[in-house]
């Protein structure tokens, strides 16, 4: 069962609430549900900002009410004002089918539940009596389950410890960690695990996994298992057979094609051999698939794709799909420029100073260095913010 990316939204009234509603996470996570929460996601040093601002891309969002939740989003205070403040505006864009499960779980509809919230079906758990009928109510909520008159019994839903479970997303580097050991190399950004054949890649803002990159290390190791169908050596024909035409194509050298498949929010870039080239060691067969990575919107794993699909669009003269507003002031350079046709290579996404990460491209024959700046707007989606000739003399910038 596919999990569904839920967001916790309360206020810290007091230690026995804080207790409470860290059971419920808890009860969460075990019945499959990828929960985004603050005791859990927010670690010390992560940006308050950008966890609050996850409340606008998740598919549902729990609202645990009480007297001191009231007040605070009413009065906008805090943390919980401008969640509610996000919450508002979402529900201005849903109004028919909105994505909010409220929770009353003490006081009563007066004293509790803010005045926009009213109009809305909410789950009564002030009666501890009745806890798990009505939380049967809340999974069926989140898994969109409508039955009537049967009662969903929620035993195959099940907790996911396998290393298959990072492939959800969303958990953070701990518990990855207690999954596959110590990394064999760690970059910060994402981490490289020799003995499985995967890379872990974490958002830059918080220690959770934004993506998952499979493909021969080192070590000779490769994943072996399947991923959503396909193994690494499948045919692309079998690829196609279980995804249909790809969303995007990139050509990123003449050995290797790209093919960008988007799912729902996240990505999936499935990497099959061209060419082989002449003093490359591996054992693969042409046309079959080498790599896999499945990630977010917002992940520095899609960073290269990205770069890659506007290459080809440079080359092609087609219409930039990843600029920003499709605005090309600030493009440094004439985009019919011959160097765009050689062959390149290019550094993995590194964070820049001003936001987002930077790709760096280096043009194999006029030895041309470009900068390709990619910012996450929102911290949900990536767009290409600048594209700068780094190997220009200064006198010439």
């Amino acid at each position: 069962m596919l999990k569904h990316k839920v967001f916790l939204h309360y206020s810290w009234d007091n230690d026995e609430h804080q207790k409470w509603v860290l059971d419920l996470a808890k009860q969460l996570q075990q019945d499959n549900v990828d929960l985004i929460f603050d005791q859990s996601n927010l670690l010390v040093g992560g940006n308050i900002t950008y966890f609050m601002e996850r409340i606008r891309v998740v598919d549902k969002v729990i609202i645990v009410m009480t007297e001191n939740y009231k007040s605070k989003s009413e009065n906008r205070i805090g943390g919980v004002g401008y969640e509610f403040q996000l919450l508002t505006d979402i529900l201005s864009e849903n109004l028919i089918q909105p994505k909010i499960i409220p929770i009353l779980k003490s006081g009563n509809k007066e004293s509790s539940i803010p005045v926009i919230l009213r109009q809305y079906l909410y789950v009564d758990m002030t009666d501890e009596i009745s806890y798990a009928e009505n939380y049967n109510k809340i999974l069926k909520a989140i898994f969109q389950i409508t039955e009537r008159g049967k009662d969903y019994l929620y035993d195959n839903i099940k907790n996911d410890t396998g290393i298959e479970s990072i492939f959800n997303l969303g958990r953070n580097k701990v518990s990855v960690h207690e999954l596959l050991g110590n990394p064999e190399e760690d970059y910060s950004l994402f981490e490289r695990y020799w003995s499985h054949g995967i890379e872990v890649f974490y958002n830059k803002h918080e220690a959770i996994v934004d993506g998952v990159l499979l493909k021969k290390q080192p070590s000779g190791i490769k994943y072996e298992s399947d991923f959503k169908g396909i193994r690494i050596e499948d045919s692309f024909a079998k690829v196609k057979t279980q995804f249909g035409n790809p969303h995007y194509w990139g050509l990123p050298s003449f050995h290797t094609s790209y093919a960008i498949y988007k799912l729902d929010y996240n990505f999936l870039i499935i990497a099959i051999w061209k060419e082989k080239p002449d003093l490359d060691i591996t054992d693969y067969k042409i046309g079959t698939v080498y790599a896999i990575a499945f990630c977010e919107s917002r992940s520095a794993l899609l960073c290269e794709p990205i770069v890659v699909l506007t290459i080809d669009e440079i080359r092609l003269g087609k219409r930039l799909s990843f600029i920003e507003d499709e605005n090309t002031d600030n493009i440094d350079f004439d985009l019919s420029a011959s160097f765009f046709k050689e062959t390149y290579t290019m550094t993995p996404p590194y964070s820049f100073i001003g936001g987002g990460f930077l790709v760096s491209v280096l043009f194999q024959e006029s030895k041309k260095v470009v900068d390709f700046w990619l910012y996450d707007l929102a911290w949900s989606s990536f767009v290409i913010r600048m594209i700068f000739d780094r190997s220009k003399p200064k006198s010439e910038a």
